[in-house]
């Protein structure tokens, strides 16, 4: 219903009802639906402009790869041309010498010259094609590739492999003059070269053709960069887009982990501009077991409005994963795990530091910070300090009672004991400080065999007493 109708009817409404304070709520009644019905309206037509939008930016795509694949056969094409016109002249310079030797008038140019012109105002033509086709950018994906390989195989038909000089034939001079007359025709751009005589040498027929068509093209250095430029964005696109992608890693449906894939996942979300449906749909291919089929749920039970189920499927994954007292109970456990370290184990300090390290990085976010207060306490500290060896608990003993001392509070800041073990870590495992003393290997005892020693024994004879 158009606004038109609906403010008659109003009006109409408002006439019957006549003055007062029914017709009043009626025309803000009817003004509220009026808005109601606009408004599903356009709800309506979101998912197709942001359909078209992405046609639109598809469409932009191919066509910058299409342009990029013109660019490179109008290179062959030019370096296929420069090889066929030093053959010709070569060519030529053979027939002109061996015109010279036999001392004969040649009345027209030869079937290797007109080829050779022809061939030469065909390279032309087809550039301008080029030329063309680059200046005119949305009807690039109209044009058929195979057409531009076809001609080049029909030129390198038309053109022979020469292995010796072909003999001079006897052409009618008409004849030539009208096919030049043909050719000139279909040059797009205007030839005004004139044969002085029919016994001009064909080396000064390619080289005056060849001036006159390389002074006439169009510049198109511009146009080689710029295609250029646009293959060389579309490659590091493509690429980067791949790598993009690469990043993203399996969600193991661990409250712990949660934060740090969560922060993955949005970074890669806002560099590729995903779109609400792109966004959960990568959201399902990336998460656990468990987690995935939540959010599928999610998805299923509010499809057509993308929007609303990815706000509902971070709300989700946040009350399962990202409450802050589930990640709290996790770390907390997750330190109580780690084992005691000796002298031995010194390389575990670095496992511990990564450990410390995470906690810290929960506990600076503001929703996270209050739950995890205890770490700047000695009760949160002093369950990690009996896990190190004792010269390191002595160490820490002597750092956090400066600290007190110069800054004057009860205890030292989370931070502060982060940053000695690390400090510590890197201290102890630094190869250029491992002495003999840490390396020595105390030798095992091992036991000489035992020897048994041999005796002699030398039997008597024994005589018992008769009574």
């Amino acid at each position: 219903m158009s606004a038109t109708q609906l403010g008659a009817k109003v009006q109409a409404h408002q006439e019957g009802q006549g003055a007062g304070s029914n017709a009043s709520c009626s025309s803000t009644m009817m003004r509220q639906k009026a808005h109601l019905e606009a408004a599903r309206k356009r709800l309506e037509y979101v998912d197709q402009e942001s359909t078209l939008v992405q046609k639109k930016a598809q469409l932009e795509a191919n066509t910058t790869l299409e342009k990029a694949k013109l660019e490179k056969m109008t290179k062959e094409l030019e370096a296929k041309r420069d090889v066929a016109v030093a053959e010709a002249e070569l060519q030529a310079m053979e027939e002109v010498f061996d015109e010279s030797d036999r001392e004969t008038e040649v009345s027209s140019p030869s079937l290797t010259e007109q080829r050779t012109a022809k061939y030469i105002i065909e390279q032309s033509k087809h550039v301008n094609r080029q030329y063309e086709v680059h200046n005119s950018a949305p009807a690039v994906n109209n044009i058929d590739t195979q057409t531009v390989l076809l001609n080049e195989e029909n030129m390198n038909e038309e053109l022979p492999v020469h292995n010796s000089a072909p003999a001079v034939n006897n052409i009618n001079t008409q004849t030539l003059l009208r096919n030049e007359e043909h050719m000139n025709e279909e040059l797009p751009i205007p030839l005004t070269r004139k044969i002085a005589s029919p016994v001009t040498s064909a080396n000064q027929i390619v080289q005056q053709i060849h001036k006159e068509v390389i002074e006439q093209l169009p510049d198109t250095n511009n146009n080689r960069t710029l295609s250029l430029n646009y293959g060389q964005e579309l490659s590091k696109f493509l690429m980067k887009k791949d790598l993009i992608i690469s990043r993203l890693l399996k969600y193991d449906d661990r409250p712990e982990n949660y934060l740090s894939w969560k922060d993955t996942f949005k970074c890669v979300m806002s560099e590729i501009d995903a779109s609400p449906a792109e966004e959960i749909d990568l959201m399902i291919k990336w998460l656990g077991p468990d987690s995935s089929r939540q959010i599928n749920s999610i998805k299923i039970s509010n499809s057509g409005n993308p929007t609303i189920a990815l706000s509902r499927a971070w709300n989700r994954l946040v009350l399962r994963y990202g409450c802050p007292e589930m990640i709290e109970s996790a770390l907390q456990k997750k330190l109580q795990a780690f084992p005691k370290i000796t002298y031995k184990d010194k390389k575990k300090l670095f496992e511990l530091s990564d450990v410390l390290s995470e906690i810290r990085s929960v506990k600076e976010k503001q929703e996270y910070a209050a739950l995890l207060a205890y770490f700047d306490t000695s009760v949160g500290v002093n369950p990690t300090i009996v896990k190190l060896p004792i010269n390191l608990q002595n160490k820490w003993r002597d750092r956090a009672v400066t600290y007190k001392r110069i800054h004057s509070v009860l205890y030292p800041p989370f931070t502060y004991f982060c940053d000695f073990i690390n400090d510590m870590a890197s201290t102890i495992n630094d190869p250029g400080f491992i002495f003999e003393s840490d390396t020595y290997v105390a030798p095992k005892n091992e036991d000489k065999p035992f020897k048994t020693r041999q005796f002699a024994v030398k039997k008597d004879k024994c005589f018992t007493r008769q009574t």
